[in-house]
């Protein structure tokens, strides 16, 4: 059931989207006709900008380690991963969006309204789940578009959200992808978002939000499947780590 259904609650949820379908609205606008590396550079800016805009309806703070800007500050082609316990976190990653940054997403979502024209325009890469001859050639072509354009590609390797703080299984894509395109791997892990925005919430409630990376991991070194679950396993074990531990303490607002 829904809980938290208020006047207030549907007013900043309005806002909310007004805001975003503007952002979409921006992309797909400024986008038009320009060249990819363009394109590249000019959506993760009006993406931030956009968080930052929700991040102010609804009262949250999103805070960005200093090691995390520091990683992303370097434009470089690899995997940026992120656990994915809140419908939050869609935000957090449009916060930290660096330049070539663009967000893996299934094929699904071109047909939501806003979001999927704005994720086309900004050169997102789409993977199409059907059956795993589909999704592996999905891949296949995502990796040669990561070397070739110099992408940061974010993905949440547990596929789906969790319905609770538990970090889910990790499914291979994210890693055979990193395998395809030899492309080093970043953990990014997002702390609190659960708590601002929980399953079955209507709508978000003012919070802290901690975003904080990981050792670069370098690359699988092959891509057959007992060596994937081998590496994924250990990489879920590095984010159960640091969700129990807790970011570094060198946070500094960046909302």
């Amino acid at each position: 059931m829904m809980t938290g259904v208020s006047l207030t609650n549907i007013a900043l949820q309005s806002a909310a989207w007004t805001t975003t379908a503007y952002a979409t609205t921006s992309i797909v606008a400024k986008c038009r006709g320009k060249a990819l590396e363009e394109r590249l550079i000019l959506a993760p800016k009006i993406t931030v900008a956009w968080a930052q805009r929700v991040n102010r309806i609804f009262g949250v703070t999103i805070e960005y380690t200093e090691r995390t800007q520091r990683m992303l500050a370097e434009r470089c082609p690899r995997v940026l991963l992120f656990n994915h316990c809140s419908t939050y976190d869609v935000v957090c990653v449009g916060g930290l969006l660096p330049s070539g940054g663009v967000i893996v997403a299934k094929e699904e979502l071109l047909n939501m309204p806003f979001v999927g024209s704005g994720l086309n325009a900004m050169g997102s890469i789409f993977l199409n789940r059907s059956d795993r001859q589909a999704s592996y050639d999905s891949l296949m072509k995502a990796g040669q578009r990561l070397r070739s354009e110099q992408l940061q590609v974010l993905i949440a390797p547990e596929g789906r959200r969790s319905d609770s703080e538990v970090l889910q299984r990790f499914r291979l894509g994210a890693f055979q992808l990193a395998a395809l395109s030899e492309a080093p791997v970043v953990p990014i892990v997002i702390h609190g978002a659960h708590k601002v925005w929980p399953k079955g919430a209507f709508a978000p409630q003012p919070g802290r939000i901690v975003v904080d990376v990981l050792e670069t991991m370098a690359p699988p070194l092959s891509s057959d499947r007992a060596a994937l679950i081998d590496y994924a396993e250990r990489t879920r074990n590095l984010y159960l780590q640091a969700m129990e531990t807790g970011p570094v303490e060198d946070s500094k607002p960046k909302t």
